[in-house]
């Protein structure tokens, strides 16, 4: 009977696991020279690493001037059809933040850019949150972005992207 039990609760807990977290360091934890070493900022002198909601935390502050900034994940990730993306991110600023998806091809070719999430910015930490499904196109690589408006300032912390294949 014990081993019946723990066969189901396996056979549970694998069916119900749907979601897979890709390893971004939105926490920022991995600095070179105050700057995240697992992100390419658009922008040189555009961004710095500022404390994050949390104590001991670290955020990744963006600042735009007369055109918008952006922060790309390093890593791409495979992504095939009907997998959703979410990605979410707590931001505290002025102006107006958005998060983005970078879309290559199989052939290693920019398919395009599309933009999941906007939110302006307060003076404390929100949330902001898209979502991005592929459907019906071929695997594809993506890459996650954030960025700024231009004339805008913010802080991204805990930034977390998972795949879900519901």
């Amino acid at each position: 009977m014990k081993k019946l039990l723990l066969g189901m609760l396996s056979l549970v807990a694998i069916s119900g696991y749907a979601g897979y977290d890709l390893p971004i360091d939105g926490k920022f934890r991995h600095c070179t020279d105050g700057l995240p070493s697992e992100w390419t900022v658009s922008e040189p002198g555009a961004s710095k690493i500022v404390r994050g909601e949390e104590m001991f935390s670290k955020a990744l502050q963006l600042t735009a001037g007369s055109k918008a900034v952006a922060a790309v994940s390093k890593k791409s990730f495979a992504m095939s059809p009907n997998v959703e993306l979410e990605v979410s991110a707590e931001i505290k600023g002025s102006g107006t933040a958005f998060i983005a998806v970078e879309i290559v091809d199989p052939t290693g070719k920019l398919s395009g850019i599309r933009r999941i999430a906007e939110r302006r910015a307060t003076n404390r930490f929100t949330d902001i949150k898209g979502k991005f499904r592929l459907e019906k196109f071929a695997p594809v690589k993506i890459r996650v972005i954030l960025g700024v408006e231009p004339g805008s300032s913010v802080a991204f912390d805990d930034v977390e992207a998972e795949l879900d294949n519901d």
